[in-house]
């Protein structure tokens, strides 16, 4: 699995710079990228421990931004390329509402 500790490092990193600066919208989406760069890009083969750690990137962003359409929609296409159409209808349902 490509980019699994490098990955891991960058992800704890990000998160450190993050919760010193939680202002920063930088820091924030560098956090969604090192997340969504894990062992190359996620998909349904991805292992538990990255999909969740994407999932709790997303989770927190979106937390703060709950505006930004952009990320819902990625996280929506992410969770269908994990765990098929009913991930992504309720990704889309907590944006509507």
């Amino acid at each position: 699995m490509r980019c699994r500790k490098s990955c891991a490092r960058s992800i704890k990193l990000t998160l450190y710079t993050q919760a010193s600066d939680p202002e920063e919208f930088e820091h924030w989406e560098k956090l969604v990228r090192a997340a969504e760069a894990q062992e190359g890009g996620l998909n349904r083969n991805s292992s538990p421990q990255a999909i969740a750690s994407t999932r709790e990137a997303y989770d927190r962003f979106l937390a703060r931004y709950p505006l930004f359409y952009g990320f819902w929609k990625r996280y929506a296409d992410l969770e269908f390329a994990i765990a098929g159409t009913e991930a992504a209808e309720m990704v889309s349902t907590t944006y509507l509402e």
